[in-house]
């Protein structure tokens, strides 16, 4: 994990509003276990960039690490409806603690 931090704190410094970037922050936040980081990092993304797939599938993420599985499945509802692919999430390994049915995604 120290190589994708170096790479995530290097683009952070030169890119410190990209939601990618804002993103990839909070989800690393929330792997190490931070309480807070997460979720200012992941809001100040989805403010920049609220319709952005990846980012949508990135704030499921970040909560489901951060224990939140409810909030998680809003998120990964919202993902769906934005037109994120339901197979890609079905075969997320990471997803797999959600017990997902493919009919309640979309």
């Amino acid at each position: 994990m120290g190589a994708a931090l170096s790479g995530v704190a290097e683009r952070a410094c030169e890119r410190p509003r990209d939601p990618d970037v804002l993103s990839s922050l909070a989800l690393w936040h929330s792997r190490i276990g931070d309480a807070a980081g997460p979720r200012n990092y992941l809001r100040a993304a989805l403010q920049a960039s609220p319709n952005d797939l990846d980012i949508l599938r990135i704030a499921c993420l970040v909560l489901l690490e951060t224990r939140e599985q409810q909030e998680s499945l809003e998120w990964l509802e919202k993902a769906v409806y934005a037109g994120y692919p339901r197979e890609h999430l079905l075969a997320n390994p990471e997803l797999a603690s959600l017990s997902l049915n493919p009919s309640s995604l979309g």
